[in-house]
């Protein structure tokens, strides 16, 4: 592995532990740890919510940082911006629900994207961050509408409900500057920059 690779990923791999999220690792048989009631209340199929919702958030954050860092595009450095600041609020309103493990880390597959992530500059990278926010808001917005219907704990269904407007905001803020891509604008004369709603 080249060098320049071995310290990007070695100051990645700092910036991600450095953050104020972790997540919950299953215990044996998942079960809740003696003595913490807000892990107790929550049924396991709640937990794995907060358990995924968790690992894309972390994943959202980390790719936000390098679209900040690395994208060629303005627009696209904005929607890095936007992914950390309301991934990251996101991340601390989950860890309030559940009890987590400092220990924790990204799954293998959440690695390897960021992995190739950070092989990428510029305009190369401006596309290949958006396709992955493409796909992972998808995938993120069947989790949480999954978990509006499915989960028993009224506060985590409750999380889920205000989060899923977020992460339709950030997929069409994605999809607009795909489209702009596609039509040969780029991202620069995109309209649909990330949109300061509050």
């Amino acid at each position: 592995m080249p060098v320049a690779r071995c310290l990007l990923l070695a100051a990645f791999t700092i910036a991600l532990s450095a953050m104020p999220v972790s997540d919950a690792r299953p215990r044996p048989q998942d079960e809740p740890a003696a003595g913490d009631p807000a892990s107790a209340r929550l049924a396991a199929g709640d937990r794995a919510f907060l358990r995924a919702a968790l690992e894309r958030g972390q994943t959202e954050v980390a790719a936000g940082k390098l679209a900040t860092e690395r994208a060629a595009s303005d627009a696209v450095k904005r929607l890095g911006e936007e992914m950390v600041r309301d991934h990251r609020h996101g991340n601390e309103r989950l860890m309030a629900l559940i009890r987590t493990d400092p220990s924790f880390r990204l799954p293998r597959p959440h690695r390897d994207r960021l992995d190739g992530l950070t092989q990428l500059q510029g305009d190369a990278f401006d596309q290949a961050y958006l396709r992955q926010m493409h796909q992972g808001h998808a995938r993120a917005i069947a989790l949480y509408a999954e978990a509006m219907a499915s989960v028993q704990d009224p506060k985590v269904r409750e999380f889920a409900r205000q989060t899923l407007p977020t992460l339709r905001r950030h997929a069409a803020d994605t999809e607009a500057l795909l489209a702009a891509r596609g039509r040969g604008r780029g991202t620069e004369g995109a309209q649909a920059g990330p949109r300061r709603e509050r």
